[in-house]
């Protein structure tokens, strides 16, 4: 009997590259959003440590240009926080969206290779259906020929 020949391997294949193609897309998304949620843990350290240096300044005699900068500083890092957040909103809805891909093209596959397995066990059985009948053809040649 030849050998196991899935008849669409071309098109299992083509989902199996969809499948790893949506696997990369999501996995730069998460990264996305990994990278903006430590860049507003970074935003937040800072913003902790100039609010501290703000209350350094107005414990002692008020330097007002300090204090101006400072307080530039703390209002530009609320800017940044803002848009951070924004960003990491979209980056997130992004690889929901990549995820949601990723799980079709998982499935679509998925389909295709139990298919595959199926046939491929039917082909077995039948391989297996043969070589009993070619023994039981060789032993009734065997058990008529010495008789």
């Amino acid at each position: 009997m030849k050998k196991f020949a899935f008849t669409l391997q071309k098109i299992l294949d083509l989902r199996q590259y969809a499948e790893d193609q949506a696997k990369l897309e999501l996995g730069r998304a998460v990264s996305v959003v990994n990278r903006l949620q430590a860049e507003l843990e970074h935003l937040a350290r800072a913003k902790d440590a100039a609010e501290k240096e703000r209350a350094a300044v107005l414990s002692g005699s008020v330097d007002v240009t300090a204090l101006l900068a400072v307080e530039n500083y703390i209002g530009l890092l609320d800017v940044k926080k803002e848009q951070l957040f924004y960003e990491l909103a979209a980056a997130e809805l992004a690889a929901e969206q990549k995820r949601a891909l990723f799980a079709q093209a998982m499935q679509k596959r998925a389909v295709l290779t139990k298919l595959s397995e199926r046939q491929h066990e039917a082909w077995k059985l039948e391989l297996e259906r043969e070589e009993d009948l070619v023994l039981d053809e060789v032993g009734a040649r065997t058990g008529n020929g010495g008789a």
